[in-house]
């Protein structure tokens, strides 16, 4: 099959570097022991190679090619099953089908094959994450070596596919974005689908220019598990260079030649264009190279029952690799009419998570829409989305309930609305949302212990002076200058006991331009029961109207500051906390200013990890950059639980004042000590939050100081010397 099809790429322009790579390793100078497994033959693998000889003979297949022998990265041929390790790895999230998936796909990097024949090297699962570059066989073995030590029946599968698959061609994918709750926050969730049109589209233009098309792959399949409740009924594909999960009858593979694990390797000796039918004990279909293995067939005399074990090291994926998901840092994934962009942890420096851009058409020149999700525990403002639509200039902002100010939402239309929406509940006021426009604000309200729900504040412009007696002035922020307050208008939720309607208030007009006072009573079904207009000499009604006027101001004032500090958050190139460039690792540990001050000892801050480290001074270069790191570290862990501890401690105020006002409000008749004390316990709350969140902001401010200080230490350390 050698030449019939020319060196493909990638969408991304990849080709194979394998040769190179292979190149580099092998003339390398073998240090470690670990590479002598990896070239030396046991007995028991000299004996399954002769058995697995012997069987070829006498099994010739003249209709496709199979892949038996090829050789490690080390130059040593190995029987193919022997390739997969099943390994166990400490991470819940990849004993999940799709999930593992998806991270293999993104975490090694995909080349396809340098000639459209089986490939005559492949490297062991160890090396592959190493390099975090593989084709289609390594990944799979790399897949299915994961996916059997969470205890899937995962199998390699060898055969072929067409050109788009081989391109990582994902066109034919759609991306959809939906909401993922968590308390009374919610956070964004990336998902990718497969659009239907497009894929039957695909599928057709295989079968037009078949011959033309088709070319040596390897993916995975999954069968059904009792251990596992997957959400896919019957067996299916997983494509390993894009993580893409395909119902075996919906598979846009055509021919499959061969499949195997680490219990057995079965040939299709049947019908080459079958690939639903996955029944391996069907010696119709399927011949097991082991038949003592997943056979009925009992095993005889001078008949090897099974593969050897694995010659493959012990893998394992390093937290901070782990974490951070891509080796490169970002992976780009175009879709249909959408590109994906996606960040480690910690490597963008405003905690950029992923970026999804929308277009309006297939060639991706008209941008629709622009969605940023950030991690929110990496940023000063909390924030987890931000939306844009340069067309319509408009953009969201969403953000957790630990924001301090306790914003759910900032939504801005340029030039014509602003508004800023809170999680009520966490407001003394139980301000839900503000709605600012040109000459009118409107601000919704929820569990207020007067009824107020809604509250509407007619402005005009102003030189800073009032032109009438009973207006006032309200400050609209830098750069937009004074307004003049004209009419505020107070709506009111209708009582439970309707027997009450008459006497309740609806609604109170304050008409601050001629004085005058208009009340609502009795607003049900939209007819009015009675209509009162007062003016401002009513002594109790001019309170209420000072009471409104006050709280607008007040308001007003809050929300100029939340936009200044949101905007000089948002300008910070530092996040909450140091991101990985800047951290690898930190213990906590007292400043040696205040030691001195005090007489103690200086604290050796390297004594706790040198001891870690069996070896004599000096230390070598690869020890000391390991005692350097486990103390950053160390320092890391302790500065983020000392501000996840003030944090929890801020949660707690906020859901006791709540917990208060709730039980103040459904109480009736009230005594004047009953109020006395709920003023008190709120007056203290409220000064306890907000020493609490000062705390928090010197703490974000002074972390990464500190770990820089820590970590000028450490570089100029002697003991730390064969670093530099």
């Amino acid at each position: 099959m050698s030449g019939r099809h020319p060196v493909i790429c990638t969408m991304e322009g990849r080709i194979s570097t394998k040769a190179q790579r292979i190149k580099k390793l092998r003339e390398r100078a073998f240090d470690d022991n670990g590479s002598e497994v990896y070239m030396k033959y046991s007995k028991v693998e000299e004996k399954c190679n002769c058995y697995v000889s012997g069987f070829l003979a006498s099994h010739p297949n003249d209709n496709h090619p199979l892949i038996i022998n090829p050789e490690n990265e080390y130059g040593s041929k190995r029987f193919v099953c022997t390739f997969i390790r099943p390994t166990i790895v400490p991470y819940p999230e990849l004993h999940d089908c799709q999930k593992c998936a998806e991270f293999v796909a993104r975490f090694v990097d995909y080349e396809p094959l340098a000639a459209d024949e089986f490939p005559t090297v492949i490297a062991s699962p160890a090396q592959t994450l190493s390099w975090a570059v593989g084709d289609c066989f390594e990944m799979s073995i790399l897949l299915v070596s994961l996916l059997r030590g969470a205890n899937f029946d995962a199998y390699v599968v060898a055969g072929l596919a067409p050109m788009w698959i081989r391109q990582q061609d994902q066109t034919h994918m759609q991306c959809n974005l939906k909401e993922r709750s968590s308390g009374d926050s919610s956070y964004p969730c990336i998902e990718i689908s497969i659009n239907d049109e497009n894929f039957q589209q695909k599928i057709a233009s295989v079968e037009g220019s078949l011959k033309n098309s088709l070319g040596l792959h390897s993916w995975v399949l999954v069968k059904p598990s009792t251990t596992h409740n997957l959400s896919h009924t019957g067996a299916f594909f997983v494509e390993t260079s894009t993580g893409v999960i395909y119902p075996v009858d919906e598979s846009p593979y055509n021919q499959l030649y061969c499949v195997w694990n680490d219990d057995n390797y079965w040939v299709n000796v049947n019908d080459e264009s079958e690939k639903n039918h996955f029944d391996l004990e069907n010696r119709e279909r399927w011949v097991a190279i082991f038949p003592g293995v997943g056979s009925n067939s009992s095993a005889t005399a001078g008949i090897i029952c099974a593969p050897p074990c694995s010659w493959v090291n012990i893998f394992e994926i390093p937290k901070d690799k782990f974490q951070r998901r891509y080796p490169s840092g970002t992976r780009s994934i175009c879709l249909d009419r959408a590109k994906i962009e996606l960040f480690g942890s910690g490597v963008d420096i405003q905690g950029l998570q992923a970026r999804v851009i929308f277009y309006e058409d297939v060639e991706k020149t008209i941008l629709h829409e622009c969605t940023e999700i950030f991690e929110p525990n990496r940023r000063m403002d909390y924030m987890t989305r931000r939306v844009r639509a340069p067309e319509k200039m408009e953009f969201e902002e969403f953000f957790s309930l630990k924001n301090r100010f306790a914003i759910k939402a900032v939504a801005e239309n340029a030039g014509v609305q602003r508004g800023v929406t809170f999680y009520s509940k966490t407001r003394a006021d139980g301000l839900r949302q503000r709605v600012e426009e040109l000459g009118l604000f409107t601000e919704s309200f929820e569990h207020r212990s007067d009824s107020l729900s809604r509250r509407q504040i007619f402005l005009a412009s102003s030189t800073g002076e009032k032109k009438h007696r009973n207006t006032e002035c309200l400050d609209l922020g830098t750069f937009l200058g004074t307004a003049e307050v004209t009419q505020i208008n107070d709506y009111f939720r209708p009582p439970n006991d309707k027997a009450s309607f008459d006497s309740c208030v609806a609604s109170r007009l304050f008409k601050l331009n001629d004085g005058n006072i208009i009340t609502t009573f009795g607003c049900e079904n939209e007819v009015l029961q009675r209509v009162e207009v007062s003016n401002s000499s009513n002594d109790e009604l001019r309170l209420l109207q000072k009471k409104a006027i006050k709280e607008v101001e007040s308001i007003k004032k809050e929300m100029n500051e939340i936009q200044q500090i949101l905007y000089s958050q948002q300008a910070s190139k530092n996040l909450a906390f140091p991101t990985q460039e800047e951290v690898i690792v930190q213990p906590y540990v007292q400043n040696e200013k205040d030691h001195a001050r005090n007489g103690d000892d200086v604290v050796d801050y390297l004594a706790p990890y040198l001891m870690q480290v069996d070896s004599k001074m000096p230390l070598s270069k690869e020890e000391a950059k390991l005692v350097r790191d486990a103390c950053l570290r160390g320092y890391k862990e302790r500065l983020i639980e000392r501000g996840n501890i003030m944090q929890a401690r801020l949660d707690m105020a906020r859901r006791e004042l709540l917990a208060f006002q709730e039980t103040h409000q459904a109480k009736r008749g009230r005594t004047l000590q009953e109020k006395e004390a709920y003023e008190n316990f709120c007056s203290d709350q409220t000064f306890k939050m907000k020493v609490l969140e000062r705390r928090i902001i010197l703490h974000e401010q002074n972390a990464i100081a500190k770990f820089k200080a820590l970590e000028s230490k450490l570089n100029s350390d002697d003991r730390l010397k064969s670093l530099h």
